[in-house]
């Protein structure tokens, strides 16, 4: 029994020293194992975080063109709304600009017409002046020829002729009134 007691604390001894380098192994292996996790978990936390970091800029960008997009769009709407009411316009426009070019035109031609028309009563007032001015002095001549006439022939007294022949020299410049 002494030599199981002897041998027993030497088994004992090399088992705690088993046991104790087998625990040394464990941890130093789970220490490299822990570290080799530890070091990978902290590069996908990094890739992660820059992953989150990457989408949350693209999420950023797709805002910003997802609100231009949408302004540009009521930009087109606003743009072809304007285009219609100035389509309308300028077509009310151009109505009114031939309507105002045919009145011009017929202004025009009323204007050509009322020139002619002005133009002949111009020469027949002309023609009539002319035909006015040639009866008064041929009633003029009459006149001094009836003058000398009647003071060669007459028995009425020349207050009578004097009167009768300012009556017929106030007709005479009424005519050349008229011319």
């Amino acid at each position: 029994m002494g030599y199981l007691k002897k041998n027993i604390n030497l088994l004992l001894l090399i088992l705690v020293v088993v046991l104790v380098g087998y625990g040394l192994s464990l941890t130093a292996y789970y220490e490299s194992s822990f570290r080799d996790v530890s070091t990978k978990y902290y590069e996908k936390v990094n890739e992660y975080s820059s992953a989150i970091a990457n989408l949350q800029e693209r999420e950023r960008k797709l805002n910003e063109t997802s609100y231009e997009l949408t302004r540009k769009t009521k930009d087109k709407e606003k743009l072809g709304e304007m285009y219609t009411s100035l389509s309308d316009e300028k077509e009310q426009v151009e109505g009114e600009l031939n309507t105002a070019k045919s009145e011009l035109s017929t202004a025009k031609d009323d204007l050509e017409l009322t020139k002619a028309v002005l133009s002949e009563k111009s020469a027949e007032l002309d023609s009539v002046k002319g035909k006015a001015k040639s009866i008064s002095e041929d009633m003029e001549a009459a006149v001094n020829d009836l003058m000398d006439d009647i003071n060669d022939r007459s028995n009425l007294s020349s207050g009578d002729v004097d009167s009768l022949f300012d009556d017929i020299n106030q007709l005479v410049d009424d005519l050349k009134g008229v011319s």
